[in-house]
């Protein structure tokens, strides 16, 4: 019954129960008929952002594509690593005459840092630097959006969130984009050739460097098993010694036990006694 204050505290919660119970079922109901449409559709967006970003871009889509690219890369992948190889000894035969050149003739220490300076400098102006400075105005990227490619897609990293020559650039024609591909695969090839060749530069240091430190501990260690030899050596003609005067003190003399083993002066107990032999 209403009243002119309006409708009552029970009445109000019947409704409020009446309202949550509506939409429960609504909810039930509309779950029921487009809960697994909607699944699939976020399966399909996860699916589609998943295949949106990477070098996975370009991939092959039927079974015959995925298996001749299997067998073209089990060919093409031996061959590239031939060639980057043989890339790898061009470049440390430059790298060696660079390293021959005599900035500082009358320190050969100096001459050598400065050398290895002069060549790391030069890989990284000419497949850095430039690389990134070109790419920073040919796809409208940042200067450190431009290196940060360099060094994923020359390390193999390559997550494929920033591709050159794939989209729109500013070159405009399609001839001049070409050239723009074909320039950026050479470079890429030159790249991994130059950071290989950094990479086992940097390993064979370390190597060196474990080799003389275990160089030095073995020498180490052998010198100390030479001293302890002596000291042992030593220690041991001290023994003998030593044990010859003792012969000599307790000859005449026999070693036996006491008939008790107790001294009746002074309460102590008595091990061994020595007596004396007689002499004849």
């Amino acid at each position: 019954m209403m009243t002119s204050d309006g409708p009552g505290w029970k009445r109000m919660v019947v409704l409020f129960v009446l309202v949550v119970v509506y939409l429960c079922v609504g909810a039930a109901i509309f779950s029921h008929i487009e809960g697994d449409p909607e699944i699939e559709r976020r399966l399909q967006l996860e699916a589609f952002l998943k295949n949106f970003i990477g070098y996975g871009n370009l991939a092959p889509r039927t079974y015959p594509g995925k298996v001749a690219l299997v067998v073209y890369a089990l060919i093409g992948i031996p061959i590239t690593l031939i060639m980057l190889n043989y890339l790898g000894q061009l470049l440390t035969r430059l790298s060696t005459r660079v390293n021959k050149c005599r900035l500082c003739s009358t320190k050969p220490l100096v001459n050598k840092v400065l050398n290895m300076v002069l060549i790391v400098m030069l890989g990284l102006t000419i497949l850095f630097i430039l690389p990134a400075s070109a790419f920073s105005y040919f796809e409208d990227w940042t200067v450190l959006e431009a290196l940060y490619y360099c060094f994923v897609t020359l390390s193999t990293i390559g997550f494929g969130d920033y591709i050159a020559a794939m989209s729109e650039n500013s070159l405009g024609t399609r001839g001049l984009e070409d050239v723009y591909r074909v320039v950026t695969y050479v470079w890429i090839l030159f790249g991994l050739a130059y950071l290989s060749l950094l990479i086992n530069y940097i390993s064979n240091v370390f190597i060196k460097k474990a080799e003389e430190m275990e160089r030095l501990t073995k020498e180490k260690l052998e010198a100390e098993v030479s001293r302890l030899q002596q000291e042992l050596s030593k220690t041991g003609k001290s023994v003998y010694k030593t044990a010859a005067n003792v012969k000599s003190s307790v000859k005449g003399k026999v070693w036996e036990a006491p008939s008790n083993g107790i001294d009746q002066e002074t309460g102590s107990v008595t091990l061994l006694r020595i007596a004396q032999l007689d002499e004849s």
